[in-house]
């Protein structure tokens, strides 16, 4: 009902991408792959399953994708949903010294934004010799125009929930925010990460973000993470 007395339209986009990761030699550590992620949502190109880096020998990955965008006009054009499909092709890639499949997981992200104030997103991944969901990320976000956002995210492999995280955002200006993520173990009920950041940009196109990650003991990483990060273009 929502979409009745309303023009709408449809946005098909192919999507190609290739990536190749050299060899790393003997001796050699590894460089930041993931980066700066915020969730697991398809972070990096076949990295939706890779998780750990720490002992990935090369790749040489072609990424085949479908993105659907749907949009409505009312008093003004805004995306509804959208529905995405990718599959990757392995034509090398070793991991902790074992010959993967040519195949990935199938990977399908949605999108719906019944009202201006809500946003529901799902993320699938699902095998293709069994048909079955490997991986679920569920995610609802609750706006309020352009002063502040709230979201909460559930993850489940295999249909266990495994980790739940609550993401909040304030606008303070058009160009400046403050991020707040928490992660939570969904097992043990334990507190995994907090990170907070702040976003802002230095004149039309330098975007900065200065960022802190919280962890608990647990983590082989440090306790506190303290970050910067610099765009100096973006097109």
């Amino acid at each position: 009902p929502w979409l009745m007395g309303q023009e709408w339209k449809h946005v098909l986009r192919p999507i190609v991408k290739y990536r190749y990761w050299v060899r790393r030699g003997k001796g050699r550590p590894f460089g930041v792959i993931d980066g700066k992620v915020e969730n697991n949502f398809l972070p990096m190109l076949d990295l939706a399953e890779a998780r750990n880096g720490d002992d990935l020998e090369g790749q040489s990955i072609l990424r085949l994708g479908l993105e659907n965008d749907f949009f409505t006009k009312g008093k003004r054009i805004r995306k509804f949903a959208a529905l995405d499909f990718y599959q990757d092709l392995h034509f090398k890639r070793n991991f902790a010294g074992k010959r993967e499949k040519m195949l990935s997981d199938f990977y399908i992200l949605s999108e719906l934004n019944p009202r201006r104030w809500l946003n529901l997103r799902l993320y699938s991944r699902l095998n293709w010799e069994h048909f079955s969901l490997n991986e679920t990320n569920a995610e609802v976000n609750f706006l309020s125009g352009d002063l502040w956002e709230l979201g909460f995210r559930a993850k489940f492999l295999r249909h266990r929930a495994t980790q739940f995280g609550i993401h909040f955002s304030f606008h303070f200006d058009a160009i400046s925010q403050l991020d707040l993520l928490a992660q939570i173990d969904g097992r043990r009920g334990k507190f995994l990460a907090m990170e907070v950041g702040y976003r802002t940009r230095l004149g039309s196109v330098w975007d900065v973000e200065i960022f802190c990650k919280i962890k608990n003991r647990s983590s082989r990483e440090g306790r506190f993470c303290p970050g910067f990060l610099i765009n100096l273009a973006r097109w």
